[in-house]
């Protein structure tokens, strides 16, 4: 049995982060790994960048508390 392991950084919102976003999800549809380790995601008070893309690909999502609780935009770790 093989098992497709990828990690990414997705850089928070930092730099053109709305632009990015297609991009994270063509590759992640090209690659289709089947456990996804994402640092530096995103998160506000609807959703989350991981739940984005698990809502976009069919993933599942676990995703780590804010460690900077009390911003109204959150930073990440998601598996």
């Amino acid at each position: 049995m093989t098992i497709r392991v990828m990690t990414w950084n997705l850089w928070w919102r930092f730099g053109p982060w709305e632009r990015r976003q297609p991009a994270i999800v063509a590759v992640l549809a090209a690659e289709q790994p089947d456990v996804l380790f994402a640092q530096e995601v995103w998160s506000d008070s609807q959703t989350s960048q991981a739940h984005v893309l698990a809502e976009e690909l069919g993933y599942h999502v676990a995703i780590s508390d804010d460690p900077t609780e009390g911003r109204s935009i959150g930073f990440h770790n998601a598996i």
